[in-house]
């Protein structure tokens, strides 16, 4: 009698470790699932999804948040332009839901050290206001060309800049902007132009604070060699 409730007790007490065993292994299966690499054939079949609905129009402003995508490493790499945890949501629910991705990206900007100026040579640059409200995407300004003898040509565009603790860091900017390839005429002496900064609010989550815009011109005395200046003007988010 008692060796046979000695065996029962023995029986017991391998099928405990038995569930305990196959609780373990599922737990590292699921974690394998999480991180496997996925064959060429699946990750094929995942980016034709990916061409069909990324560049579908009605998914422009996915298709701006995404620098990049790759399969390196055997995963759906998505590259995005700022990493956060609602462009991730938006792009599994409008483009692409699958164990497979995997996003990479900053999740703020990145620090900026350029310099620049807001009047020189006769040539100034202003905010059109000095403050805005914190959701405001289009902010303008005002370059005047107050020489009497230059031409100012517009040339590179430049990020607008943030502060913060101290240090400037650029604006994260959408990806794939369609840019204009003829450059507008030159500001003649005595002539004023609006220019536009965009600081795009549903990208990047834009706070109360010091903010910069940058233009780079090229300035031409009459008779003389030119110079690229970097104009810079400052403006508040409130």
């Amino acid at each position: 009698m008692r060796t046979k409730i000695l065996c029962l007790a023995l029986i017991g007490l391998f099928a405990l470790a038995g569930c305990g065993g196959r609780s373990a292994m599922s737990s590292d299966i699921s974690a394998m699932q999480s991180d496997s690499v996925y064959t060429r054939e699946e990750l094929s079949r995942l980016l034709s999804v990916l061409y069909q609905r990324l560049y579908a129009s009605a998914n422009h402003s996915v298709y701006q948040k995404v620098v990049r995508y790759d399969t390196a490493g055997g995963r759906l790499n998505i590259h995005l332009v700022v990493n956060l945890p609602k462009h991730q949501k938006e792009f599994r629910e409008k483009i692409l839901d699958s164990p497979a991705l995997r996003f990479l990206g900053p999740t703020a900007g990145t620090l900026y050290t350029k310099e620049g100026v807001n009047d020189t040579l006769g040539i100034s640059l202003v905010p059109e206001k000095d403050c805005y409200p914190i959701p405001t995407d289009e902010v303008r300004f005002i370059l005047r060309n107050e020489s009497k003898d230059k031409y100012v040509r517009l040339e590179s565009h430049y990020p607008i800049a943030y502060e913060q603790d101290g240090k400037w860091y650029s604006l994260p900017q959408p990806a794939h902007i369609n840019v204009v390839d003829l450059l507008p005429a030159p500001l003649q002496p005595g002539e004023s132009r609006i220019l536009y900064g965009h600081l795009h609010p549903d990208l990047y989550p834009n706070k109360p604070g010091r903010y910069r815009f940058y233009k780079s011109v090229w300035v031409e005395p009459i008779g003389e060699y030119g110079k690229y200046i970097l104009l810079m003007t400052e403006f508040r988010l409130e």
